[in-house]
């Protein structure tokens, strides 16, 4: 999924609405490539390209561990 930086710990919602993971980290992906373009001042500015995507926990999965511990927890 998209993901950015600082967004760990927050839900994966599918299009239904429905959390079906948690964002552990985020990993930004060099795409290989330059984006240049001229600012307002008229400078030539350069960005290095990234896809920044968060990767997540399946839900299940954290389910099961709350299951093996004994966290009460209601499924949905």
């Amino acid at each position: 999924a998209p993901g950015l930086r600082g967004q760990s710990g927050g839900p994966l919602i599918d299009a239904d609405g429905r959390v079906v993971g948690v964002q552990s980290h985020t990993a930004s992906l060099d795409l290989g490539f330059d984006a240049r373009y001229s600012a307002a001042t008229g400078q030539v500015v350069v960005e290095r390209q990234f896809l920044n995507v968060g990767v997540a926990s399946h839900v299940d999965g954290l389910r099961a561990m709350l299951d093996a511990a004994g966290v009460p927890h209601e499924r949905g």
